[in-house]
């Protein structure tokens, strides 16, 4: 009984922090009218769970290297506004879901937005070289982490 008090307190008083720090950045890519490819790699990585919570968009890129993402590494790249191709090819990377027969095929970011856009995870009205904006790219997150659990569901 003294342990399970014990960890409750050390969750709510490390915890709440960690929370809160997430929110804010979370809020920050939200407002955004385009995001960074540090910002959509930390966004899909912390939806996945595979970014811890103290992890920043700065940090999150090195931190998933052991998933063999390849990445550019340039300076010009990271700062470049992310479209909705490679966004759509970030959310295939690090969570994995039955991506139909073209990605199979063919894996590249324009044969995942086709996909993705097909299912419903990005507006028929989107562009596969249009920057997407932070409040799209959340939705983006919550539609793709939807229809995975959906999937395997049904599994």
């Amino acid at each position: 009984m003294m342990r399970r008090v014990a960890i409750a307190l050390l969750l709510f008083v490390f915890g709440t922090p960690l929370f809160g720090q997430y929110a804010e950045t979370l809020s920050v890519i939200a407002e955004s009218s385009t995001i960074t490819l540090d910002e959509a790699v930390w966004l899909v990585g912390s939806a996945a769970g595979s970014l811890g919570p103290t992890i920043g968009p700065s940090e999150a890129i090195e931190a998933l290297a052991g998933l063999e993402i390849p990445l550019p590494s340039s300076e010009r790249a990271m700062e470049r506004p992310v479209g909705n191709a490679r966004f759509a090819w970030l959310l295939l990377q690090v969570e994995e879901v039955g991506a139909g027969f073209w990605y199979g095929v063919l894996p590249s970011r324009l044969t995942a937005f086709s996909f993705l856009r097909r299912e419903g995870v990005f507006p028929q009205s989107a562009r596969s070289t249009q920057p997407i904006t932070g409040a799209a790219a959340i939705d983006a997150v919550r539609a793709y982490l939807n229809r995975a659990a959906a999937e395997a569901e049904n599994r």
